[in-house]
């Protein structure tokens, strides 16, 4: 399991964690502060990579399922817009898929 927050002024927040297992998981994130925010969650060290956009409309709860395979994965916060973000922030959490 993954999970983190943080501010999505400058170039938002990054968090990793060293390993997780091959399978389907539950991505579930939120923001407030901005209109609009991503979540990439990757896992760069795989040959071809694996990448996951989750676009975020800030206000409410964005969820869906991704396939991760065995690794270490990181997720990087960030805002969609060129408003002024200082107090924006974002959260989510990772959980296998039921």
């Amino acid at each position: 399991m993954l999970a983190g927050s943080g501010g999505l002024g400058s170039d938002g927040f990054r968090t990793s964690v060293i390993g997780i297992s091959k399978g389907s998981y539950t991505v579930t994130a939120a923001c407030v502060g901005v209109r609009a925010a991503s979540l990439s969650i990757s896992q760069s060290d795989r040959r071809g990579g694996t990448a996951h956009e989750l676009a975020l409309d800030c206000g409410t709860v964005t969820s869906t399922k991704v396939n991760l395979e065995v690794g270490p994965v990181s997720a990087h916060g960030f805002r969609m817009s060129t408003e002024p973000g200082t107090a924006a922030v974002a959260g989510f959490w990772i959980v296998p898929a039921p």
